[in-house]
């Protein structure tokens, strides 16, 4: 394994009780040719004082100071300045495994990928044999791309349980100003890739709390995620993947009348947004070449068309 530099981007915001063991865990990794980046991203809670403490007692750790942008924004200002071949990104209230940089590499390096994805726990009490026991395998764009639509989603969409090739990532940015901003972006970088390679070693540590992006109550900026199916869809048939692109065309169906069901659900008042989505349903339905779609597709949308609320009691 060669001794190549990897970038740490740690966006910051707000996160004063989980930070310091954060850039603990990046600080005691085993593979020593790390820079890490922290992006206090406008943090009203002391953030920044820790972040320049770090700064100020280790030689590869740097701190941008900037206005609350997002997290998406934090992440590309911190890619603005990186200089590494790899790149990882790491939530500020998770850690990770001693050996995460480490052994993220070598996948990569040995296998000749340009990208490397882990397991994840919920707490950091880690296996110490963690490496030694894992199950990798290589996978090239294809095959992960087809388990990106499965129960595995969430582990392969995230972005912080990864490490990438630097040429990957090249221009691409994540989309500012929305949640699920990994999901407008890990599909494009799987793309490129080509050669995936994957451990079921838990080397990442996802600290569930109050307030995250994941375990925020139901609202409006959920929606969001809706331009990503339309975003993925779009680059999927601009590089000749047309059954990523039908499929992205049966999770944006889906995903409407399932967000439309929500909204009736826990935020009933919201009627203009509600019919809003029916619109939208319905003229993707005549947008969309729905002769390239499986029949039962084809019906089980149509009965969406004429009856949106029957989508739950058909998926129950």
């Amino acid at each position: 394994m060669t001794n190549a530099k990897v970038s740490v981007i740690v966006p910051v915001y707000n996160v004063k009780d989980y930070l310091e063991a954060c850039i603990n865990s990046i600080c005691c990794q085993t593979y020593q040719n790390i820079e890490v980046i922290l992006i206090d991203d406008g943090s009203t809670d002391g953030c920044g004082n820790i972040c320049d403490r770090y700064a100020e007692q280790y030689e590869n750790i740097q701190v941008i100071h900037k206005k609350n942008g997002g997290l998406a924004a934090a992440r590309n200002s911190g890619l603005e300045v990186s200089t590494g071949e790899y790149v990882a990104f790491i939530d500020s209230d998770d850690q990770i495994h001693p050996r995460f940089v480490e052994e993220m590499l070598r996948l990569c390096e040995d296998n000749d990928c340009g990208m490397a994805i882990c397991s994840y726990r919920s707490d950091a009490k880690w296996d110490e044999n963690a490496v030694e026991k894992n199950k990798a395998e290589v996978l090239d764009y294809t095959e992960l791309l087809d388990r990106f639509y499965t129960d595995d989603h969430i582990r392969i969409t995230v972005a912080w349980n990864k490490l990438y090739r630097r040429s990957i990532i090249g221009d691409l940015r994540y989309v500012e100003g929305v949640d699920h901003e990994d999901e407008y972006t890990t599909a494009k970088f799987i793309y490129r890739a080509k050669r995936i390679a994957q451990t079921d070693a838990q080397l990442y540590c996802y600290t569930l709390r109050d307030g995250s992006i994941m375990q925020r109550p139901f609202s409006l900026k959920r929606l969001d995620g809706l331009g990503a199916y339309l975003e993925r869809r779009k680059f999927f048939i601009e590089h000749g993947e047309d059954k990523y692109a039908i499929r992205e065309e049966y999770c944006y169906m889906s995903a409407i009348l399932n967000y439309h069901a929500k909204l009736k659900k826990f935020l009933p008042e919201e009627k203009a947004k509600q019919r809003e989505l029916i619109k939208e349903y319905r003229q993707s339905w005549r947008r969309f070449d729905r002769k390239c779609w499986g029949w039962k597709r084809r019906v089980f949308y149509l009965l969406g068309y004429c009856w949106p609320s029957i989508y739950i009691k058909m998926k129950k």
